[in-house]
């Protein structure tokens, strides 16, 4: 669990970051699209982050899947596992 709540946590400074979106917009359950407004550029970007910071891969099949932050802490998760 507390690996998860760093990822989350990394995950959300990456997107406000960018993004100018506040913290507490964000939750495991927000979607990309619908609740933070972002864009398939927007996505590719903060995937592109996420690899570097984490040092995973991420495919473009599984970026365009990405729904929620949770898909994306998921993802994650088996990546590094």
């Amino acid at each position: 669990m507390e690996k998860t709540v760093r990822i989350f946590q990394k995950i959300i400074g990456i997107i406000c970051e960018n993004n100018h979106i506040l913290k507490d917009k964000m939750a495991l359950n927000s979607n990309l699209k619908d609740d933070l407004n972002l864009g398939a550029d927007d996505i590719h970007n903060i995937c592109a982050e996420v690899q570097q910071y984490f040092n995973i891969k991420i495919s473009e099949e599984e970026a365009k899947n990405l729904k929620t932050i949770q898909d994306l802490v998921f993802l994650i998760e088996v990546k590094i596992a």
